[in-house]
């Protein structure tokens, strides 16, 4: 006898989801795999990748080979599981009745089976891999163009996405909420300063005082907690002349050092100020001709 597990993923899952991280995020259809491996005593799981699948309302699940089908799918609030001795070959039915009316015909297939499965009308949600962290920074910024507004390239430089679900930007003691975006490694999004405009998924407008050029402040925080050195992502400052508002708050979070400011004094009209990802401190940035900047729409 076999027993074959059979979890349908769902809300239940976000502590795992929290612990490594949310990554991309897609809708409408999508074909996941599951893989048959052998468990505990003999038993034979099934694990579906990616980890969660959130079916909503009216959605469908159908899968293919060794499984057959799940129809009139609805939202649970928690995990679902199936536990059922069957026989290879053998095939289990098994109706729902937790949170609305579907079924799940299972049968056993050989160890080490991929079986494709179909989702329709859900969303599935893959968490970053532990270790692929995303690394989001002021890459670039325009404090001096030639003509146009200020600029900003804000780019995540690390492997895994990046959910700017609640972030602001600071210029002490002004704040910008940023739009619910993601970003994808090695990508960038340009932050239009002082400047009203539609916000897209690759430039964002934000309504704060015009950058100083002789001297001032930046922040990134994944949080409205300002005074939290946990919260803020990232830090720059430079020249000098304007008021520091939030460098304890970086030193507090190894964004920066102490005395440490990029020396602006040979920044050139249209030059940025660039980060090269190495470190975090003003020797770190350095004045260059804009790449990411380039791209922005105007």
């Amino acid at each position: 006898m076999r027993r074959i597990r059979f979890k349908q993923l769902s809300l239940g899952l976000l502590g795992f989801l929290v612990l490594f991280g949310v990554g991309a995020m897609t809708q409408t259809n999508q074909v996941v795999t599951i893989k048959v491996s052998r468990g505990s005593y003999g038993a034979i799981e099934i694990n579906v990748n990616p980890f969660a699948v959130t079916i909503s309302a009216g959605g469908t699940v159908i899968f293919q080979n060794a499984v057959s089908s799940i129809a009139n799918v609805i939202l649970s609030s928690t995990p679902l599981e199936l536990y059922r001795e069957i026989k290879p070959g053998e095939q289990y039915v098994h109706t729902f009745k937790n949170a609305g009316d579907f079924s799940v015909t299972i049968s056993a297939p050989p160890e080490s089976t991929f079986v494709k499965v179909t989702v329709t009308g859900g969303t599935t949600t893959t968490p970053t891999p532990p270790g692929a962290k995303p690394l989001v920074v002021m890459a670039e910024i325009l404090i001096d163009p030639t003509s146009g507004e200020q600029l900003i390239a804000i780019a995540n430089l690390g492997k895994g996405t990046a959910s700017l679900v609640g972030w602001y930007l600071c210029l002490s003691p002004s704040y910008a909420n940023l739009p619910d975006l993601t970003l994808a490694p090695q990508s960038w999004l340009i932050v239009h300063w002082g400047v009203s405009g539609a916000n897209t998924s690759t430039d964002v407008y934000v309504s704060l005082p015009r950058l100083n050029r002789s001297g001032d402040e930046l922040a990134i925080y994944n949080s409205n907690r300002f005074d939290d050195s946990t919260s803020m992502i990232d830090y720059v400052r430079w020249g000098s002349g304007r008021s520091q508002g939030r460098l304890n708050v970086a030193i507090n979070a190894t964004l920066w050092t102490s005395g440490d400011t990029v020396d602006v004094s040979r920044l050139l009209r249209g030059q940025v100020i660039r980060y090269d990802g190495t470190g975090r401190r003003a020797s770190d940035y350095s004045a260059s001709a804009p790449t990411m900047v380039s791209s922005a729409s105007r």
